[in-house]
């Protein structure tokens, strides 16, 4: 299944800082930003760099999208999968309030070519069937996400202690991912992977080892 991110709003009003963008985290470089605390996700933020913004404003940085080169990930431009002329178009006014992310329905794409099938019939279906005057969604975020998972686990691991809890939060995603694929023996050793750091790096009551273990008893049944 396709994951389809339509960016309509923006959470996270960015404040301009003082020294928080010039300063270089070891682990997610000169990635941060001046936010509130509330927005900052994972809470992964320091203190006393955005020197003249209020109390609760400090330099954030989010594990989610930072390879420790504040580097995007490859979008496959319109151009590049083919997409027909817009009928028309209007600009959508910023900043915008609200960021939607929803699922799209349908038969899965593990490639960059099957994904590129996928796009261009949502796109014939909004514009013939619906009578739109594009594709509607905003971004879509194919299921040919192997290679971006094993990259990102092999920037942390060069970044990031053998036990640190977002190597066990990769190893957790690519046995999602295997799972799907019906590769159930390496998607259970991701998860037990996993497991084994969670259950060293977080307290026994965390919810995040009941999940895993769910899913390692889950695959289990598939072998």
């Amino acid at each position: 299944m396709l994951f389809l991110l339509a960016i309509v709003a923006l959470l996270a009003t960015r404040i301009v800082g003082d020294s928080c963008q010039s300063y270089n985290h070891p682990t997610y470089g000169k990635t941060g930003k001046c936010i509130k605390t509330s927005n900052c996700p994972n809470s992964l933020y320091i203190s006393n760099l955005c020197e003249s913004q209020p109390a609760d404003v400090k330099c954030c940085f989010s594990s989610d999208t930072s390879t420790g080169t504040g580097s995007c990930p490859t979008i496959v431009s319109r151009a590049s999968w083919g997409a027909r002329a817009a009928k028309s178009k209007t600009n959508m006014a910023t900043p915008v309030s609200h960021v939607v992310i929803h699922h799209t329905t349908g038969a899965t794409c593990t490639t960059k070519a099957s994904c590129i099938t996928k796009m261009k019939g949502f796109q014939n279906y909004h514009m013939d069937s619906n009578a739109w005057a594009d594709i509607g969604y905003n971004f879509l975020v194919g299921e040919d996400a192997l290679s971006w998972y094993e990259k990102a686990l092999e920037i942390q691991g060069k970044t990031l202690p053998e036990n640190h809890p977002h190597l066990a939060g990769s190893y957790s995603n690519l046995g999602n991912l295997y799972y799907n694929m019906a590769e159930y023996s390496k998607a259970l050793s991701y998860f037990e992977r996993a497991l084994d750091i969670w259950q060293r790096a977080l307290p026994p009551t965390h919810p995040q080892l009941n999940i895993v273990k769910e899913s390692i008893e889950i695959v289990k049944t598939k072998l």
